[in-house]
């Protein structure tokens, strides 16, 4: 009856996650979506399905290993690669990797510590967001979880694969392997059993970084380095980057898009716990799965913390903290039915504060997405397109959806784009507003607003040159 119950739970969620999302599938590609990752998939879409790097333009894959690129690839050859097609395969598999999710946490725990962990993490913000972006980030986090989860299933084949395709999906994924492969040692050492069948499963651990060894000597020798030299390049180890860094995704992960009081409730569980039911404590919290958990936590955030930042990059540590979460109120409350109420009203409350409360962040991990989007296309289709035979020039990302057609803005041809300082038209928005340059120009006589589209936050303007 309880599995029954959770199902049905599990099964709202999914309808509620596909509502939030369907009015918003068909809106073009957003930020990195645009200028990275949907170049590539279209490469990969009119060209060649490959995960050999030696094979891809180097100047649009940009380095990264190329599982995603490959199976966004495919799923264009099925349906083309359009933004709403794409969002749509992007949306349905998120939704497969989060029941796939709470199926792999019932195995390991509970149905109890599942279904709590699934609705939290379904229902965060950035994940609701993310969940159709053409962009790795919802695959990386579920691949990350999934081969810890396999791990303490001792599921080394299953283990195996994820792992691959995780290294394959992108640098980051190395991250898991490495904290599996830690945790292995450690034990060993705890237990002192350096035995023929220890040594062999630690071996199995190495295998993904194995795989993902030959792919970067593969690059060495095609292209003459081993990860991308503009990646590295951004690569900061100054004790002050990292520091703030560190704060960054404490800030992130514990307190912003509304996740301060749960977290709360998490932190005031554990002592409670402690001291009320302290057999279930040491049983549930101090133990080798908990063990594996921190070592992962503290790799991604020191690997993190020295490479280039985006917010999206967190989503990897959502789903560990959604089941140390999980486990330490299921710890707490025995009760199934509590549980399953329980995980109703988290659920219900992070999709009010989604729907309700105001955002000021107009990046791809917010809700706001959807109106700078909007206005962007709108600016397109009422202003630009009646202006074939004109230059516009604007910023970067601008300037890629002008000149692409498959990003979605520009429909029947692209257009002639030039340098703002010589453009007919200049283009500024919410995201890139260039307000000193403006500014400048429209003191000097030099530009005149000539369209303008608003939506809360969010805006796009056109100036004609004068």
């Amino acid at each position: 009856m309880m599995r029954k119950r959770n199902l049905i739970i599990v099964s709202i969620c999914l309808l509620v996650l596909a509502c939030l999302k369907a009015p918003y599938l068909h809106l073009p590609y957003y930020w990195d979506e645009a200028w990275s990752y949907a170049k590539a998939v279209n490469e990969m879409y009119t060209h060649k399905i490959t995960l050999f790097p030696s094979e891809v333009n180097q100047a649009i894959f940009r380095g990264h290993p190329l599982f995603f690129y490959a199976l966004t690839g495919l799923f264009a050859k099925l349906s083309g690669v359009s933004p709403l097609s794409m969002h749509l395969w992007m949306l349905l598999a998120a939704s497969a990797c989060a029941v796939h999710f709470y199926y792999l946490v019932s195995r390991v725990y509970d149905v109890s510590v599942a279904l709590l962990a699934f609705v939290f993490v379904l229902f965060q913000e950035i994940v609701i967001v993310q969940s159709s972006f053409l962009l790795p980030e919802m695959l990386i986090a579920f691949l990350c979880i999934f081969s810890i989860l396999y791990y303490f299933q001792k599921k080394f084949v299953q283990f195996v694969l994820c792992g691959i395709l995780l290294v394959l999906t992108k640098e980051s994924g190395i991250v898991t392997i490495l904290a599996v492969c830690m945790h292995s040692f450690l034990l060993m050492l705890i237990r002192r059993e350096f035995t023929l069948a220890t040594l062999k499963q630690w071996l199995v651990c190495t295998i993904p970084l194995m795989i993902f060894a030959s792919f970067i000597l593969l690059q060495k020798l095609k292209w003459g380095w081993y990860l991308f030299p503009e990646h590295t390049a951004l690569m900061n180890f100054s004790s002050d980057y990292v520091i703030s860094r560190w704060t960054s995704f404490k800030d992130f992960v514990f307190y912003e898009q509304h996740r301060k009081y749960f977290s709360w409730l998490v932190f005031l569980c554990f002592p409670v716990l402690f001291i009320f039911r302290r057999k279930e404590f040491y049983r549930q919290v101090l133990n080798e799965k908990m063990l594996l958990l921190l070592i992962f936590v503290i790799l991604y955030c020191a690997f993190s913390s020295v490479n280039f930042y985006s917010v999206r990059y967190m989503i990897s540590l959502l789903p560990v903290f959604a089941l140390f979460s999980a486990i330490i109120i299921s710890s707490l409350l025995s009760d199934a039915r509590i549980l399953s109420a329980v995980s109703v009203v988290v659920g219900i409350y992070f999709v009010l504060c989604y729907l309700v409360l105001p955002s000021t962040d107009l990046g791809d991990t917010s809700k706001n997405y959807t109106k700078v989007v909007s206005t962007q296309k709108d600016m397109f289709t009422e202003f630009i397109a009646l202006h074939p035979g004109d230059s516009f020039g604007g910023d970067f990302l601008t300037n890629v959806n002008l000149q692409n057609k498959e990003m979605g803005y520009v429909k029947d041809s692209v257009m002639t784009t030039l340098p703002m300082e010589e453009a007919q038209y200049v283009i500024a928005t919410c995201i890139e507003p260039n307000d000193d340059r403006i500014r400048s120009w429209c003191k000097e006589g030099r530009i005149e607003l000539v369209y303008e589209k608003i939506d809360g936050l969010a805006w796009s303007r056109v100036y004609k040159r004068k």
